[in-house]
């Protein structure tokens, strides 16, 4: 949330060494490198074989493009009232 543009070589490097580890990853909430309100990916991003968010999908997780780095998405309640998020998407 709130990334910008793409990582600075040292960390575009730590993420495509996880890539190419060969072991599954786990992404928290969304996966490092990717537009949580796009999907976009502006350089390297994580391929989750799984993405744990929170409250609600993110809007980005609809672009098509994203599901190559989203895995298999689930989401998690962590008790923010519905209409508060409804609120939110409006």
């Amino acid at each position: 949330t709130g990334i910008e543009g793409p990582f600075r070589p040292e960390l575009a490097a730590i993420v495509d060494q996880l890539n190419s580890h060969g072991s599954p990853i786990v992404a928290v909430d969304i996966p490092t490198g990717m537009d949580c309100d796009t999907g976009e990916v502006s350089g390297s991003c994580i391929q989750a074989a799984a993405t744990l968010t929170f409250v609600s999908r993110k809007v980005g997780f609809e672009n098509p493009s994203a599901a190559r780095y989203l895995g298999e998405v689930h989401t998690f309640d962590i008790g923010v009232p519905p209409d508060v998020v409804f609120g939110l998407m409006v």
